[in-house]
């Protein structure tokens, strides 16, 4: 049994009295995939209960109480119509949705665990079926797809601190999630861009700032802390048995779950650095895992701004012991300036640097160092090239074939590339 197998049987056992074993068990001998649900009422109450209000749309003067999804009722409907009345791979992507939202990265990983053990056990005669005509499953792809993009907003609105959803009267802190640590990093290289770059952050930023970050982090335990990283780590390996097995399923031209492990991976490395810096991570995984250890010495392992993830310093190589992955890299900037030290002491760093031991650090390095061209050369292709090849590490090889020689006929627009319209040829006069 897996890891991420034994934890989504913990987890579904405790909160709803269902294990694995009774969701990939046979619904009939006769057939095993059991009925075709769709159009029925349990699956219309499901769908039903998926619904929510927009809260960002004017009411006007019909206000009214907005309706709310109702995420807990359709993970148990979900699980009971699995186990016990129809093998259903759009059943099983709500239900993945359904526990992230609900139980978060928990959730998340035992939700790509059924996912996983049904295309496995059922991939012949899971529903939905293909029809006459469709002989590559491109229904099951397009769920696989949306299962892959669409929960990237929900995965990076799951809480990493401790805090209420909202503060409350009493001025309790709030939680805050991998969203407003990414929009601080945005905001601190908007701060170091142009001008025209940063009055159009002046313009829009409400969002939290560093050292409220960094309180809400240092006022998360360790146990919370330890759980995330748990959780996290499950995900990502129930991602990677997903995407193997959707490669054996589809043989060829499979959707992949590229993108949400990318995110998953960013935030997973964010919280082991934060871990490893707390002495709670084992010495091998947090070098293979975030490269990072202590911030600069008397910080107490944080930056200025306190959010506890040092950063490759903008004219120099960091010192291994204060490298993070790129997510979070803004948050102990002020600090790592002010540590600079000679130029002799940024050749030590560099020549120390540890190798790139893992995939997934070598990718985040990348992304810090597209990062850092962008800012000094803002003019040239180069980082914006290093991004859109980060973009095609997520891809397996089907899908590298089909945007690389399929689409793009062997061929890079730099004006796509760069965002920019493509000039059009002058008429002859």
């Amino acid at each position: 049994m897996s890891d991420a197998l034994e934890y989504a049987n913990s987890f579904l056992l405790g909160r709803y009295g269902i294990d694995c074993a009774r969701v990939f068990a046979p619904i009939d001998a006769h057939a095993p995939q059991g009925d075709m649900l769709r159009g029925t009422p349990l699956w219309q109450s499901i769908r039903r209960a998926r619904e929510a209000d927009d809260a960002s749309l004017p009411q006007g003067a019909w206000v009214k109480r907005l309706k709310r999804a109702e995420w807990d009722e359709v993970a148990r409907a979900a699980l009971d119509a699995l186990a016990t009345r129809s093998k259903d791979l759009q059943l099983a992507v709500w239900l993945a949705e359904a526990l992230l939202r609900e139980h978060g990265f928990t959730g998340l990983a035992a939700g790509t665990v059924i996912i996983d053990g049904l295309c496995r056990r059922y991939w012949r005669t899971l529903y939905p079926m293909p029809s006459s005509d469709e002989q590559e499953y491109e229904h099951r792809a397009n769920l696989v797809r949306w299962f892959n993009e669409k929960l990237l907003v929900p995965a990076r609105l799951v809480p990493l601190t401790s805090g209420a959803a909202e503060p409350d009267a009493e001025g309790s802190p709030r939680a805050f999630a991998w969203a407003d640590f990414a929009q601080s990093r945005q905001a601190r290289h908007a701060l170091q861009g142009s001008a025209r770059e940063r009055a159009e952050h002046d313009e829009r930023d409400d969002g939290p700032q560093a050292a409220e970050l960094a309180q809400a982090l240092a006022a998360t335990s360790n146990d919370a802390l330890v759980a995330a990283h748990r959780a996290l780590d499950c995900c990502n390996q129930a991602l990677a048995e997903l995407d193997a097995t959707l490669d054996a399923c589809f043989e060829r031209n499979a959707p992949g779950v590229g993108q949400l492990a990318g995110l998953l991976g960013e935030i997973a490395a964010f919280v082991a650095a934060e871990l490893d810096r707390r002495g709670l991570l084992p010495a091998g995984e947090a070098a293979d895992a975030t490269g990072t250890s202590a911030g600069p010495a008397g910080s107490g392992g944080h930056g200025d701004d306190g959010i506890g993830i040092g950063i490759a310093e903008p004219d120099g190589c960091a010192a291994p012991d204060e490298q993070a992955p790129e997510p979070a890299r803004a948050a102990g900037e002020n600090a790592a300036i002010d540590a600079r030290g000679s130029e002799a002491d940024q050749e030590r760093r560099h020549l120390c640097a540890p190798a790139l031991a893992t995939r997934q650090r070598a990718y985040l390095q990348l992304a810090e160092a597209a990062d850092l061209l962008a800012q000094l050369e803002p003019h040239s292709p180069v980082p914006y090239l290093v991004r859109r090849a980060i973009e095609w590490g997520a891809l397996n090889t089907a899908q590298l074939y089909d945007t690389l020689f399929i689409r793009g006929q062997g061929q890079l627009n730099l004006f796509e590339l760069l965002g920019i319209g493509v000039p059009q040829a002058e008429e002859a006069t």
